[in-house]
């Protein structure tokens, strides 16, 4: 019996482990499904930032590294730039391996932190939004408080996801981790900011509520000018 009850914790680890390998992937594969199935351009915006951007990023930095350093992977031992690949290090392709890899930054810290972050300055630049003149303040109150929740919600998975990858993985240096984190975030905040100012706040809320929000134009107080058809009689 309990060596049932062994095996079956044991498969449930593998599971999660290999669940957790691949996420950036499963992430990537998920948000580019919902852009295409659902022709949201936003989404398919976010997605070119995650596999595009980053990974482009990333890998330039850890050539630089690779260059000042005079190539860390020929080294022995881990450092703090590079690790010793196992089964739950690879976002893809085959498992295991005992070849040393660059992880400053890693290109999984750095896509989950890209994505944390661009979805947090998407909730904070909404729930920083002035109030509409003439929209009940229920209203209002609503959409800080969506939020804010979501907001609490990413900081928490944020810092579990990391912790997790940290201290349970063993693919993770600390200097790797916080340049990982830096690198995503500051690329997630650069993308969202462009994203902003060039889609006068449309292109970049992925919440779909910027779009349900009207211009603060048309809560001016001077009415709109229209063309009405007038019938003319002859005299």
């Amino acid at each position: 019996m309990s060596s049932v009850i062994g095996n079956i914790i044991f498969g449930i680890r593998e599971f999660v482990f290999q669940t957790f390998r691949g996420f950036p992937v499963i992430i990537l594969g998920s948000i580019l499904a919902f852009s295409v199935f659902q022709a949201n351009f936003n989404l398919m915006l976010v997605w070119i930032g995650l596999f595009l951007l980053t990974p482009i990023v990333v890998f330039g930095i850890n050539q630089i590294v690779a260059t000042l350093l005079s190539n860390p992977l020929n080294a022995s031992t881990n450092t703090f730039w590079k690790i010793f690949q196992n089964d739950t290090c690879r976002m893809f392709g085959p498992a295991g391996g005992t070849s040393p890899m660059l992880v400053f930054p890693s290109y999984w810290t750095s896509i989950m932190s890209f994505l944390f972050f661009y979805l947090f300055m998407n909730a904070y630049n909404i729930y920083s939004m002035p109030d509409q003149p003439k929209s009940p303040q229920e209203s209002n109150d609503r959409r800080k408080t969506q939020t804010m929740i979501a907001m609490i919600l990413l900081t928490i998975a944020a810092v579990i996801t990391f912790v997790f990858r940290y201290a349970l993985t063993g693919c993770e240096t600390m200097p790797g981790m916080i340049m990982g984190v830096l690198t995503g975030s500051l690329l997630g905040y650069g993308w969202y900011s462009f994203l902003a100012a060039c889609g006068v706040g449309r292109l970049d809320d992925v919440f779909g509520i910027k779009n349900r929000i009207l211009p603060m134009q048309v809560h001016s107080e001077q009415a709109p000018n229209m063309c009405v058809p007038v019938d003319q009689k002859d005299d």
